[in-house]
Protein backbone atom coordinates (compact mmCIF):
# COMPACT_ATOMS: atom_id res chain seq x y z
CA UNK A 1 0.00 0.00 0.00
CA UNK A 2 1.73 2.99 -0.98
CA UNK A 3 0.21 7.27 -1.38
CA UNK A 4 0.54 7.45 -5.08
CA UNK A 5 3.00 6.40 -7.90
CA UNK A 6 5.87 8.59 -6.59
CA UNK A 7 6.02 6.91 -3.25
CA UNK A 8 5.69 3.60 -4.71
CA UNK A 9 8.68 4.06 -7.14
CA UNK A 10 10.49 6.09 -4.31
CA UNK A 11 10.54 2.57 -2.24
CA UNK A 12 10.75 0.45 -4.64
CA UNK A 13 14.54 1.28 -6.15
CA UNK A 14 15.74 1.36 -2.25
CA UNK A 15 13.93 -2.25 -1.69
CA UNK A 16 15.52 -3.84 -4.64
CA UNK A 17 19.18 -2.19 -4.48
CA UNK A 18 18.93 -3.17 -0.06
CA UNK A 19 17.24 -6.34 -0.40
CA UNK A 20 19.52 -7.52 -3.57
CA UNK A 21 22.83 -6.76 -1.17
CA UNK A 22 21.27 -8.48 2.22
CA UNK A 23 20.83 -11.59 -0.19
CA UNK A 24 24.24 -11.63 -2.07
CA UNK A 25 26.19 -11.19 1.18
CA UNK A 26 23.66 -12.35 4.12
CA UNK A 27 21.59 -14.89 2.07
CA UNK A 28 20.93 -16.71 4.97
CA UNK A 29 19.96 -14.01 7.07
CA UNK A 30 17.35 -12.09 4.64
CA UNK A 31 14.25 -13.78 5.66
CA UNK A 32 14.91 -13.72 9.28
CA UNK A 33 16.17 -10.17 9.22
CA UNK A 34 13.31 -9.25 7.47
CA UNK A 35 10.41 -10.82 9.60
CA UNK A 36 12.17 -9.23 12.91
CA UNK A 37 12.36 -6.16 11.49
CA UNK A 38 8.78 -6.13 10.09
CA UNK A 39 7.43 -7.15 13.36
CA UNK A 40 9.51 -5.01 15.78
CA UNK A 41 9.47 -2.10 13.61
CA UNK A 42 5.76 -2.32 13.11
CA UNK A 43 4.99 -3.04 16.60
CA UNK A 44 6.60 0.10 17.77
CA UNK A 45 5.65 2.13 15.56
CA UNK A 46 1.95 1.01 16.31
CA UNK A 47 3.03 1.57 19.55
CA UNK A 48 4.48 5.10 19.76
CA UNK A 49 3.08 6.82 16.68
CA UNK A 50 0.62 9.67 16.62
CA UNK A 51 -2.77 7.68 16.93
CA UNK A 52 -3.91 10.24 14.13
CA UNK A 53 -1.14 9.26 11.73
CA UNK A 54 -1.09 7.30 8.47
CA UNK A 55 1.98 4.79 7.84
CA UNK A 56 2.12 3.36 4.55
CA UNK A 57 4.55 1.84 2.18
CA UNK A 58 7.93 0.14 2.64
CA UNK A 59 10.17 2.62 4.45
CA UNK A 60 10.39 0.95 7.66
CA UNK A 61 11.78 -2.14 5.92
CA UNK A 62 14.10 -0.31 3.64
CA UNK A 63 15.72 1.80 6.54
CA UNK A 64 15.74 -1.69 8.73
CA UNK A 65 17.69 -3.04 6.16
CA UNK A 66 20.02 0.44 5.89
CA UNK A 67 20.41 -0.39 9.46
CA UNK A 68 21.24 -3.88 9.00
CA UNK A 69 23.78 -3.55 6.77
CA UNK A 70 25.25 -0.70 8.53
CA UNK A 71 25.76 -2.03 11.95
CA UNK A 72 26.21 -5.59 10.57
CA UNK A 73 29.90 -4.68 10.04
CA UNK A 74 30.72 -3.19 12.88
CA UNK A 75 28.94 -5.98 15.21
CA UNK A 76 30.91 -8.54 13.33
CA UNK A 77 34.25 -6.70 12.94
CA UNK A 78 34.36 -7.63 9.81
CA UNK A 79 36.13 -5.03 7.11
CA UNK A 80 34.47 -5.87 4.07
CA UNK A 81 31.07 -5.47 5.72
CA UNK A 82 31.76 -1.84 7.06
CA UNK A 83 32.94 -1.68 3.77
CA UNK A 84 30.11 -2.06 2.15
CA UNK A 85 28.37 -0.26 5.11
CA UNK A 86 30.20 3.06 4.42
CA UNK A 87 29.06 2.46 0.43
CA UNK A 88 25.13 2.21 1.71
CA UNK A 89 25.63 5.14 4.11
CA UNK A 90 27.42 7.20 1.06
CA UNK A 91 24.13 6.24 -1.15
CA UNK A 92 21.76 6.46 1.58
CA UNK A 93 23.57 9.06 4.36
CA UNK A 94 21.46 11.85 3.58
CA UNK A 95 17.96 9.90 3.22
CA UNK A 96 18.25 8.01 6.22
CA UNK A 97 19.65 11.43 8.52
CA UNK A 98 16.50 13.35 6.68
CA UNK A 99 13.82 10.22 6.95
CA UNK A 100 14.47 10.50 10.58
CA UNK A 101 13.65 14.00 11.46
CA UNK A 102 10.24 14.96 12.74
CA UNK A 103 7.89 17.03 11.68
CA UNK A 104 7.70 16.93 7.99
CA UNK A 105 4.59 16.27 5.98
CA UNK A 106 3.71 13.47 4.64
CA UNK A 107 6.98 11.41 5.91
CA UNK A 108 6.51 8.47 8.49
CA UNK A 109 9.58 9.20 10.58
CA UNK A 110 8.32 7.01 13.00
CA UNK A 111 8.50 4.37 10.88
CA UNK A 112 11.78 5.06 9.43
CA UNK A 113 13.52 5.89 12.99
CA UNK A 114 12.27 2.47 14.50
CA UNK A 115 12.82 0.46 11.20
CA UNK A 116 16.43 1.60 11.48
CA UNK A 117 16.21 0.25 15.19
CA UNK A 118 15.19 -2.84 14.49
CA UNK A 119 17.80 -3.08 11.69
CA UNK A 120 20.54 -2.04 14.56
CA UNK A 121 19.17 -4.57 17.00
CA UNK A 122 18.74 -7.28 14.05
CA UNK A 123 22.45 -6.82 13.35
CA UNK A 124 23.32 -7.31 17.17
CA UNK A 125 21.47 -10.56 17.20
CA UNK A 126 22.77 -12.07 14.13
CA UNK A 127 26.11 -10.97 14.48
CA UNK A 128 27.43 -15.02 15.36
CA UNK A 129 24.55 -16.23 13.41
CA UNK A 130 25.76 -18.07 9.94
CA UNK A 131 29.11 -16.41 9.84
CA UNK A 132 30.73 -19.31 8.56
CA UNK A 133 27.74 -19.68 5.17
CA UNK A 134 27.92 -15.80 4.45
CA UNK A 135 30.04 -14.54 1.89
CA UNK A 136 31.23 -11.81 3.94
CA UNK A 137 33.21 -12.76 7.09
Amino acid sequence: MHANWGHLISNTIPLFILTFVILHFYRKLWIPVTIFSVLLGGFAVWLFAQSNSIHIGASGVIFSYIGFILFSGIFRKSFKSILIGVIILVLYGGVLIKGIIPGQEGISWQGHLFGAIAGVIAAYIYRNKYKQADKIN
